[in-house]
């Protein structure tokens, strides 16, 4: 399975330090490279790598940075899956609801499964928990309030809102 491998791949690493970007040596390594250079080049160029010595006081820039990226390449997700489903005649609720949520709960798969193979089934459903919590307090308000004060009003439809919500309070009080 995709998780045991990574998983392995995790335990076998520590964290060595800052980032170093090098040439890759095999075909293999350049493929990943290719693959990952235009989120990994951008990063590495803009948000300071607090593992350098001296620069663990920058975390607070940091942090915000990394989530100013999350957001740019979330526009970017959205946008270019809105033009496949142009492209192929489906809505964008219907890309949105199927190949969004599925693929960006896919890395949370993954991390829930390899932390808990390593014994810690709290932390995986924390992280489970945790990120749902993160996308609806911070996620879904902070964009929708910065459109309201710059643009214009955001309108939410939600036939079924009252219901989703009593379900997460429910998730949380038990």
């Amino acid at each position: 399975f995709l998780w045991e491998n990574i998983a392995h791949e995790v335990d076998g690493e520590e964290d060595g330090g800052p980032l170093e970007l090098e040439m890759p040596g095999t075909p293999k390594q350049w493929v990943v490279f290719l693959v990952t250079a235009p989120i990994v080049i951008p990063l590495w160029l803009t948000v300071p790598d607090v593992r350098r010595e001296g620069r663990d006081w920058l975390y607070p820039l940091t942090w915000t940075l990394a989530i100013l990226w999350i957001a740019v390449f979330s526009y970017f997700m959205v946008w270019w899956a809105m033009l496949l489903g142009d492209a192929a005649g489906l809505s964008p609720s219907i890309m949105g609801v199927t190949f969004l949520a599925a693929g960006t709960s896919i890395p949370d798969l993954i991390t829930s499964v390899i932390v808990a193979r390593q014994g810690y089934g709290d932390m995986a459903v924390s992280s489970s928990i945790g990120s749902n919590i993160f996308d609806i307090l911070i996620g879904l308000p902070v964009p929708w309030l910065l459109h309201n004060l710059l643009i214009d009003k955001v309108e939410v439809i939600g036939e079924s809102l009252l219901t989703s919500v009593l379900i997460l309070i429910l998730m949380l009080g038990s």
